[in-house]
């Protein structure tokens, strides 16, 4: 029996959680894998991106005024997952940790993202873009990102956000086979219905989790969290 996977104190999560929208969904099973993605420009690190079901309950949800346009993070999620990608139609894979390398796994606040994108830009950054030398640009920006914006190999990191209540996320940074991961997508809700409610504060509400989990443990576990966690 092989012994639990364990990250910095506590055992991994059974699954990870990747979001998504229908369009890329149908991409992804053309091509039979998760592919390693930059999400978020080129000052970003490739993987693919998943979140832990009971941190996206109890620390995703806080109100968070640096956020601007979004209430929480868990809004946000949903946001760049689907709407920013130009398909409003959300879609939430499960990725079974125990088929991953887990030595590869990284682990990240999003305290650190939010703190890096408070951050000026280095020193000669403007210039570089300004005369359209974009490589040299976007080095300085990696040569000046924050250690903790590259992830963690957990070494004590995990067990510390967890106890200390803060949202992380999960990185991959390699391709994940969906047959041999078994990576499978879960929920019975109606995507075009989920549609409806972005913008409103259903977007956020134990409902709308409900209904994009439908049919799934996972439904239940958002049923039986506490009303705090969906408080704003």
């Amino acid at each position: 029996m092989k012994p639990p996977s364990v990250i910095t104190g506590y055992r991994l999560p059974r699954y990870l959680y990747h979001f998504t929208n229908e369009k890329d969904y149908f991409l992804i099973r053309h091509q039979g894998q998760l592919q390693a993605a930059n999400p978020r420009g080129a000052d970003e690190m490739t993987g693919v991106f998943m979140v832990d079901l009971e941190n996206l309950i109890k620390s995703w949800g806080k109100f968070n005024k640096d956020l601007f346009e979004f209430s929480n993070l868990r809004e946000r999620l949903i946001h760049f997952a689907s709407f920013k990608k130009g398909d409003p139609r959300p879609v939430v894979l499960r990725v079974p940790t125990k088929n991953l390398d887990r030595d590869e796994l990284l682990i990240r606040s999003q305290k650190d993202i939010e703190d890096y994108s408070k951050m000026p830009p280095p020193k000669g950054y403007a210039m570089d873009m300004l005369n359209g030398r974009f490589e040299a640009a976007m080095k300085k920006l990696e040569e000046a990102m924050p250690e903790g914006l590259k992830g963690y190999k957990a070494k004590g990191l995990a067990h510390k956000y967890k106890r200390q209540d803060i949202a992380v996320e999960y990185i991959y940074p390699n391709d994940i086979s969906l047959k041999q991961a078994g990576v499978e997508r879960i929920g019975n809700g109606d995507s075009k219905r989920l549609d409806t409610w972005h913008g409103d504060i259903y977007v956020d509400s134990r409902r709308y989790f409900q209904e994009l989990f439908k049919d799934t443990p996972e439904a239940k576990a958002f049923e039986k969290a506490k009303p705090k966690y969906f408080d704003w």
